[in-house]
């Protein structure tokens, strides 16, 4: 999984948000993080360093080796979740192993063109969260046509578009939802602050 390096303060925080949710499987994750939580201090300039370079690629491959990321079983049900931000999607697959959710894939990808301006729409937040859905469930569609899923989103309206009988008057949202009708997945609302895997990921690009 490739990561930019953070720039600035946000982009900042949202890598560390984004490790931080799996701390418990890195290894000295505090020692590790410690050049780059200086940075989030009141009043420290920006000054990204040789500690801080290797402080993020130290994280940056801890995220993509055992014991956080696991091979799919597809005997066990799938947890997707999935966040947008006005600048790019989010997504990560899990599956519960030793009773602990464990992460299967990541994914992530920017908005561009009229992606982005449609964030300003009046419908334009919800068209770009269920975009985001449609683009994940493509992206893991090998681990999900044929299995029944949870699909986690921060995104209320998302769960009465999705909803039995509900009939979309946006005809875009109402084209994605005849495509997702297609597999089989129940939609959990979460706030976006339990949702660190997919949110971080989807504020990573500033």
């Amino acid at each position: 999984m490739y990561i930019e390096r953070p720039h600035d303060l946000h982009t900042v925080r949202a890598f560390l948000g984004l490790t931080s949710y799996f701390r418990r499987y890195i290894p000295g994750f505090a020692a590790i993080a410690a050049p780059l939580e200086r940075l989030k201090q009141k009043g420290v300039a920006l000054c990204w360093n040789d500690d801080c370079e290797v402080a993020f690629r130290q994280l940056q491959r801890a995220l993509v080796k055992p014991p956080i990321l696991v091979y799919p079983n597809f005997k066990k049900r799938f947890k997707l979740y999935v966040d947008s931000s006005h600048l790019a999607v989010g997504a990560c697959l899990m599956q519960e192993v030793d009773k602990r959710y464990r992460t299967v894939a990541y994914a992530s990808k920017m908005l561009v063109g009229s992606q982005r301006n449609s964030v300003n729409k009046t419908s334009g937040t919800t068209e770009i969260e269920c975009w985001g859905i449609v683009w994940a469930t493509r992206t893991f569609r090998c681990y999900l046509y044929h299995a029944e899923f949870d699909l986690f989103t921060d995104h209320q309206a998302l769960t009465w578009i999705f909803g039995e009988n509900t009939r979309a008057s946006n005809a875009k949202l109402a084209r994605w939802a005849m495509e997702l009708s297609q597999l089989r997945f129940k939609v959990r609302h979460r706030p976006g602050t339990s949702m660190g895997q997919a949110d971080g990921l989807s504020r990573l690009y500033h």
